[in-house]
């Protein structure tokens, strides 16, 4: 494989740093390092294979010529930026909202729907992250048997807030235990010894924009609009791992046994079979997705209940990204 000249918009944000993390652990073939952010970070410097690389100011000129670009920034920015993202001609694999949901922008999970993307797809999105975990745990039930509805409750970690978030939720842990209070400078409430049961802005239907995500989002990587998905996310005081509550309705009869079988036969899940159970502290920086108390359900007709987490930056949001940089250095460039 060909050495790459590989850009990084958002290299500071958490995000982006785990990114640039995964990359030097993987030995991914990184011939030069473009790493851009905005005002306040420019000009400071991440190490990358013992090398300090400075961050730059993004401009119009920061994507010429790169192979491939990773965009690890909020929407609004990714959009600021994607003229001249298309004008390198690079393959832009972006990590925001911005073009999940674009007809002719493949939404990529490696393991799942890598079939989808063309020589020509140079946009390709990211998927949120809680529905690349979620999905990575069903597909081989997917697969085998077919899916309905889903019902997914979501305990998600405080890093998926990003890292003012995690910066308060680190103050919380040193000051709170000892009756000092925090100022809230993140999130409405606080979040040490608590759950917040709202992410994301609320919208006419009263479900939140990152609960539609699930649904939206998961039909288009399985390509099937039929299916029904009902999702209620919760931020919980975890530092990195998602984990999801999952009840599956199927089209196909089925038995525990014959779901515990396909589970464990996919190479990038770790299944628990009781006494033993998946939990935030097993993922932790593992690109493994973690399942497990599987069972039928008993207040629906042929329904499956299961358990699963990931770690939200390694396998959801950074390491789904690099997977997928993978794939199209390997087949395309």
């Amino acid at each position: 494989m060909k050495q790459l000249k590989i850009t990084v918009l958002g290299a500071s944000g958490i995000v982006g740093r785990e990114l640039i993390r995964l990359m030097e652990r993987d030995n991914f073939p990184v011939g030069s390092l473009t790493l851009l952010g905005g005002e306040k970070s420019s000009g400071s410097f991440i190490c990358f294979k013992g090398e300090d690389i400075k961050i730059k100011k993004a401009d119009k000129k920061s994507f010429e010529g790169s192979d491939i670009i990773f965009g690890c920034t909020k929407a609004s920015i990714t959009k600021e930026f994607l003229p001249f993202i298309k004008a390198s001609k690079g393959y832009f694999i972006d990590n925001s909202s911005l073009l999940r949901l674009d007809e002719n922008v493949p939404l990529i999970v490696p393991n799942i729907n890598c079939h989808c993307i063309k020589k020509e797809n140079k946009l390709i999105a990211n998927p949120n992250c809680s529905t690349i975990i979620t999905l990575l745990a069903v597909y081989p039930i997917f697969e085998l048997y077919g899916i309905s509805a889903m019902e997914v409750t979501g305990f998600q970690a405080v890093s998926g807030a990003g890292q003012g978030a995690l910066e308060q939720f680190k103050k919380e842990i040193r000051y709170i235990p000892n009756r000092e209070n925090v100022p809230l400078s993140f999130f409405p409430e606080t979040i040490f010894g608590n759950v917040i049961p709202m992410i994301g802005a609320s919208s006419e239907n009263g479900f939140t924009d990152e609960e539609l995500k699930m649904q939206n989002e998961g039909r288009k990587i399985l390509d099937d609009s039929s299916i029904k998905i009902n999702c209620t996310c919760v931020r919980v005081p975890v530092e990195r791992c998602h984990s999801f509550s999952v009840t599956a309705v199927l089209k196909k009869s089925f038995t525990v046994e014959g779901i515990k079988k396909a589970l464990g036969n996919a190479p990038y899940l770790r299944e628990y079979s009781e006494p033993y159970f998946p939990s935030p502290l097993k993922s932790e920086k593992s690109m493994s997705v973690c399942v497990g108390r599987i069972r039928k359900n008993m207040a629906f007709e042929n329904a499956v209940s299961l358990f699963c987490c990931s770690d939200q930056l390694v396998r959801g949001a950074g390491g789904n990204a690099l997977e997928t940089a993978k794939y199209i250095a390997e087949t395309f460039l």
